[in-house]
């Protein structure tokens, strides 16, 4: 304190205004002299030194008390200063009151802050701090409060405002707890909601506890109230996330686990994971590493090293494993694995994530693969269409593991069953053929249809095809045409037993068996084409022969009696000339019917086989030969002019071997479509019936040796097969047969 008069000569201080500022000498000393002097003197201790001067002038011209007004000082202290001007008994004065401050002023910002902290805490937290007074009812609200429920700080709050301000169904349970507070009774936290003056639905969780303040010993109920909507929010998010993660770990067919890189525990794994691993969710609770014992042998030690290569910084994610595994029921599955790391903020592997599909399907179907390429190498060298047949049904048992399978090639309007399983001819089968013209048979309707139409049928329940059901014991059957050929039948006695692999299997054996029968029909077309064209060299070279030998002997014959006729003129020697130019002319006759009778006829036109064998007989020489034609026969199909020579040779034949008076019979054949031409003659030794149809054999002296090769040749090239027997009355007999 410092008192001054109205000269300004200090009249007073005391010992703690020499505390606060620093004085030379005590305060005694400060008596007498000039107050505004002595701060021109002290105005250097104060941060503001003209501030201060200029303040002291200001507050001294307006005589208004000064409470408490703060001055900081250089030394980073504040000080408090009051002023009041009073009445002496000499005339009026100015007392001055300083107090250092500086301690309270570090209380008050360390508690502004402390406060700013706590609302801070209260906002961001979302919570508020309440208390109330039993005794008076009051109920006391922070800030945080208030900002929960949505209103505004002048608003009084009362107990019963707290319970309306609660969600209609929580009222009862939020009531009981604060009467069991109240009680004294030791209560936990409790979650509600509430309903903000904006009528937003907020969720809150309560802690409350009974308490006796030390100055006043009055006992309140103070509590603290947290706005958890977004942590509820979050919460219900979480566990949908979770639910979703749950429903689709648990609705795919791949086994799902979680695992740390170590693979000490099992985070989670869905039922998938045992199903496949079988190994049930408790043993792996109890030994993470159960599942290895399902490893198979052969692939336990890569597994292992892959698993140690995750745990280190180097391993390359994801990480691929392909394995087997014992199942303890459904044998040997193949297993194909992903691993994939799940890291934290600094990509340290925390987690793994496996995920596992049982492959052994597919390794089953690249297997099946694998050994149809080997069928197929096979199918590419077998040399005939029974070798392949016979192939594909091996394949067919081996890679489809059927009951059943046949392979029906086409001949004519039949498909016949030239190769199938042995279970195919047990009690269930017979080898079967499928005729196009049968009536009454759905089952052949059905099989000839694939193989016109070229499309695969599947049929996975016969008994469900009312045409079917009681014409084969089969359930099940794949019918797959083989283009041109046939087609090729796998079946079962149990319905749906072929899946869609098995159907793909059956079109690639399929296709493959149709590649191997194509290039051996090609391969037979190209060898009957060889030996055709080597037996057409054959016949060249005896061409060749005849015209050498038989055309030069009648030649030198006709050279030889022109010199006689020319000697001795006689008549008998020209005769012997015209003869010999008459065997000539036969000679040429017959070697241009066979260089016709060298290519096919195709289908030629109609030609009625008694007419033909009619005119046939008219040029041949037949003395007393008799020639008797049957009421019935066959119409056929080729180049009529050609069938006169066929008729005009055997008809030749048989009256130059069986006597002038022999009888020749034509007629249909009785088993077959065709024809036969026979007669009563001596017959031809069953010895030498293979050589009558060369060319150039002749037992006659004045034969050609070219009939019979000419009627076999017009034969052929009409594609009609023949055959040399025994007449009913020891003669010859021709059965050609036309096929239709």
């Amino acid at each position: 304190m410092l008192v001054e008069d109205e000269t300004r000569e200090i009249i007073a201080a005391n010992e703690a205004l020499h505390d606060i500022i620093d004085l030379s000498g005590s305060p005694d000393d400060l008596v007498g002299q000039n107050c505004e002097a002595v701060a021109e003197d002290l105005k250097q201790q104060f941060a503001d030194p003209e501030g201060f001067i200029t303040r002291l002038e200001e507050i001294l011209a307006d005589q208004e008390t000064v409470l408490n007004e703060e001055l900081a000082l250089a030394d980073g202290r504040t000080v408090e200063r009051s002023y009041v001007s009073y009445q002496l008994p000499e005339g009026r004065g100015n007392i001055w009151l300083y107090r250092d401050i500086t301690e309270q002023k570090k209380r008050e910002s360390e508690l502004q802050r402390q406060e700013f902290l706590f609302d801070r805490v209260q906002e961001i937290a979302e919570i508020g701090i309440w208390e109330y007074c039993p005794k008076s009812e009051e109920l006391r609200w922070s800030d945080g409060i208030y900002r929960i429920h949505g209103i505004d700080l002048e608003y009084e709050p009362t107990l019963e405002d707290v319970i309306e301000f609660c969600h209609p169904d929580d009222r009862e349970q939020i009531a009981s707890f604060f009467n069991q507070a109240l009680e004294g009774q030791e209560t936990n936290s409790i979650e509600t909601r509430i309903t903000r003056a904006d009528g937003e639905v907020r969720d809150v969780r309560a802690w409350c506890e009974l308490v006796e303040k030390e100055r006043s010993g009055e006992t309140v109920l103070r509590g603290v109230l947290q706005d958890i909507t977004t942590l509820k929010e979050q919460e219900r998010t979480l566990r949908q996330a979770h639910q979703q993660f749950r429903t689709f770990a648990e609705n795919v067919d791949h086994a799902f686990f979680l695992v740390p890189p170590d693979y000490s525990e099992v985070s989670f794994m869905n039922s998938a994971t045992e199903e496949m691993y079988g190994v049930t969710e408790q043993q792996l609770r109890q030994d993470p590493k159960a599942w290895l014992e399902r490893i198979h042998p052969d692939d336990i030690e890569a597994v292992r090293s892959d698993i140690e290569a995750q745990q280190t910084t180097e391993a390359e994610w994801p990480q691929h494993q392909e394995f087997r595994i014992q199942h303890p029921e459904r044998g040997v599955r193949w297993v194909r694995s992903r691993a994939h790391p799940i890291t934290n903020d600094d990509g340290v592997v925390k987690q793994i994530a496996s995920i596992s599909t049982d492959v052994t399907s597919a390794e089953e179907y690249k297997r099946k693969l694998e050994r149809l390429q080997q069928y197929t190498s096979r199918l590419i060298d077998a040399s005939g269409t029974d070798e392949a047949a016979e192939l594909g049904v091996e394949a067919a048992t081996d890679i489809l593991d059927v009951e059943f399978c046949g392979i029906h090639l086409q001949t004519g309007s039949e498909l016949r069953q030239t190769a199938f399983t042995d279970a195919t001819g047990s009690e269930h089968f017979t080898p079967s053929t499928y005729d196009r013209e049968a009536e009454g048979d759905p089952v052949s309707s059905l099989v000839w249809d694939v193989f016109e139409t070229g499309d695969q049928r599947t049929i996975d329940d016969i008994n469900e095809q009312s045409t079917l059901a009681d014409h084969t014991p089969v359930r099940s059957a794949i019918v797959h045409p083989l283009e041109e050929h046939g087609v090729v039948i796998v079946s079962s006695l149990s319905p749906d037993a072929f899946s869609a692999v098995d159907q793909t299997l059956v079109t690639l054996l399929g296709e493959a068996l149709t590649g191997a029968l194509t290039r051996i029909e090609r391969s037979k077309l190209l060898r009957d084409r060889e030996r055709e064209l080597q037996k057409q060299n054959d016949r060249l070279e005896k061409f060749a022969s005849i015209v050498s030998h038989d055309l030069r002997n009648p030649l030198s014959v006709a050279r030889g009696y022109i010199e006689l006729a020319e000697e001795k003129g006689e008549k008998e020697y020209f005769e012997k000339i015209n003869s010999a130019l008459n065997r000539m002319e036969g000679l040429i006759e017959d070697l241009l019917v066979l260089s016709k009778a060298r290519d096919n006829i195709g289908d030629g036109t109609e030609c009625p086989l008694n007419e033909i064998a009619r005119e046939g007989w008219t040029y041949v020489e037949t003395g007393d030969a008799n020639l008797q034609i049957a009421d019935e026969t066959p119409l056929v199909y080729g180049e009529c002019n050609l069938l006169t020579e066929l008729f005009e040779n055997l008809f030749r034949n048989a009256v130059e071997h069986g006597g002038e008076d022999v009888t020749v019979n034509v007629g249909k054949l009785d088993r077959t479509d065709g024809f036969y031409v026979e007669d009563n003659g001596t017959g031809i030794p069953p010895e030498k019936r293979e050589d009558v149809f060369e060319y150039g054999y002749t037992t006659n002296q004045g034969g050609t040796g070219f009939g019979l090769a000419i009627v076999a040749d017009i034969a052929n090239a009409h594609g009609w097969s023949i055959s040399l027997t025994a007449s009913s009355e020891g003669g010859t007999r021709f059965e050609f047969e036309t096929g239709a």
